[in-house]
C-alpha cells in the first residue's frame, strides 16, 4: 500500500506520518518536506534539497534506492514537478523516468530525451521558470512537453492543505509518462514493446492553447512595474517571454493566495528567501534567487504592496552599498564599521531596522562574517 500525505505544516506532516506508522504500520519517506529551514525527515529517505539542504540534488535527479513493491507513507509539503519526479524515482516507476528505455538500442538517436526534462525541471525547482531558457537541456522539445504538462496541472491542481494525495499523484505520474513518450515521428525501440504509435500529441496542443491563453492571462494580470520591480495578480509565473526580466518580480497568485519573488541575478542584490522570513516567519523560504510565503497562507494585496515595497527598499540598499564601497567609505550607510549602526534620516522610521538588516547582510556576504571587527587600512595600489 503507498500513502502520500501531503501537509501545509511541519506539525501536521509529523503527526500523519506517525499516525501512518502506528496504524498501518508503514514506514515513510520524505519529498520536499520543506518548511521555509525546517525538514520533515523520512524513516527510509529525505529527498530534499531547499533551506538547510541547499546543494543537494533535487528529487527529480534521485539516483539511488528504489522502494518498489514495499509497503510508504510518502510524506510532502506540496506537490509540484521536482516533487513528483522524486516520488517516480522512489517508486520505482520507469516510464515516467525514461528507464523503460535505457537498454535500448538508439536507432538513427531516436530516443525520448526524458533525461533532458528532468534536468530542466530540477533547474527551474532551484532558479525559477524565468531562468528556463538557461537551463542545461532546455529545447523546442522539453519546451512543448512542460508546457503541456502546465496545461493539464492548471485543470488538475492538487488540493491543497493537509490530506492524502495518493490518487492525485497516481493520476499526475500516468499523465507525465503520457506526455514524456508522445511522438510526432517515427520511433524505433529496438526490440522493446514500447509505445510507437505515431499520432498528433494531443498533449502538445493542449500545451500550445494553454501557453497562447496564458500570454494573454499575463498581460491582463499585470499591476505596473518601473526599471526594477515587475508585479503581477495571477495565477502562478508572469509570463512565457523570457526576455522581459527585471532585477526582480514579485507575484501574488490568485488561486492559490501565495506571493512569491524571483531575483533575476540569482539572490545577489538581495536574499528572497531571508526578506520574505523577515516579514512573515520562519516557514517562508525557498532560495535567495526564488521564494514563497509559507505554504497555505492567503496573502492579499496589501500583502503584496508591503512585499514591493520592502522589495524596493532592499535594492535601494544595495545600490547605497555599493556606492559607500565604490567612494572608498564601507559602511558609512548605517554610521560606520563600528556602529552604533543607524539608517539615513531620509529612509522612512518604520523601514529603517529593515535597511540596517538588508546593509549587515551584503557587507557578510561581502567581507565576512566578521566584517564589523576586520582591520581596514589603506595597501599601494602599484609598487614600483
Amino acid at each position: 500500500m503507498i500513502q502520500v500525505i501531503q501537509a501545509s505544516t511541519v506539525g501536521d506532516l509529523q503527526a500523519a506520518l506517525d499516525l501512518a506508522r502506528k496504524c498501518d504500520q508503514l514506514p515513510s519517506i520524505t519529498v520536499e518536506a520543506e518548511y521555509g529551514d525546517e525538514v520533515v525527515e523520512g524513516d527510509l529517505l529525505t529527498l530534499a534539497h531547499h533551506g538547510s539542504r541547499a546543494g543537494r540534488p533535487a528529487p527529480c535527479l534521485y539516483a539511488g534506492e528504489t522502494f518498489a513493491g514495499l509497503s510508504l507513507a510518502i510524506g510532502v509539503s506540496h506537490i509540484d514537478l521536482d516533487t513528483l519526479g522524486g516520488i517516480a524515482h522512489v517508486l520505482g516507476r520507469d516510464h515516467v523516468l525514461g528507464r523503460y528505455y535505457e537498454h535500448i538500442e538508439v536507432v538513427a538517436g531516436a530516443l525520448m530525451p526524458f533525461a533532458d526534462f528532468w534536468r530542466v525541471a530540477a533547474y527551474v525547482d532551484v532558479h525559477g521558470l524565468h531562468k528556463i531558457a538557461e537551463a542545461p537541456g532546455f529545447g523546442v522539445r522539453v519546451e512543448e512537453q512542460l508546457q503541456a504538462w502546465y496545461a493539464w496541472s492548471a485543470d488538475n491542481s492538487c488540493p491543497r492543505g493537509t490530506g492524502a494525495v495518493t490518487e492525485y499523484v497516481t493520476t499526475a505520474l500516468s499523465i507525465l509518462e503520457e506526455i514524456l513518450t508522445e511522438s510526432t515521428e517515427p520511433v524505433v525501440y529496438g526490440h522493446y514493446d514500447a509505445p510507437d504509435t505515431v499520432f498528433d500529441p494531443p498533449h502538445r496542443q493542449a500545451g500550445r492553447d494553454w501557453l497562447a491563453a496564458r500570454r494573454a492571462m499575463a498581460d491582463a494580470a499585470f499591476i505596473g512595474e518601473d526599471e526594477r520591480v515587475r508585479t503581477y495578480i495571477g495565477p502562478g509565473f508572469y509570463s512565457w517571454d523570457y526576455q522581459r526580466n527585471t532585477i526582480a518580480i514579485v507575484t501574488l497568485n490568485d488561486c492559490t493566495h501565495a506571493i512569491t519573488i524571483a531575483v533575476e541575478d540569482g539572490g545577489k542584490a538581495f536574499d528572497a528567501a531571508r526578506l520574505l522570513q523577515d516579514m512573515f516567519g520562519s516557514e517562508a523560504g525557498g532560495r535567495p534567487g526564488m521564494a514563497g510565503t509559507p505554504r497555505g497562507g492567503r496573502y492579499t494585496r496589501e500583502d503584496l504592496s508591503r512585499v514591493v515595497a520592502r522589495v524596493h527598499l532592499a535594492l535601494r540598499v544595495q545600490f547605497e552599498f555599493v556606492l559607500d564601497r565604490c567612494e572608498n567609505v564601507p559602511f558609512a550607510g548605517i554610521g560606520g564599521q563600528a556602529g552604533p549602526y543607524h539608517a539615513p534620516e531620509y529612509i522612512e522610521a518604520d523601514e529603517r531596522d529593515a535597511y540596517i538588516t538588508f546593509y549587515k547582510r551584503l557587507a557578510a556576504a561581502e567581507y565576512g562574517a566578521d566584517w564589523a571587527v576586520q582591520q581596514w587600512g589603506w595597501t599601494p595600489a602599484l609598487k614600483l
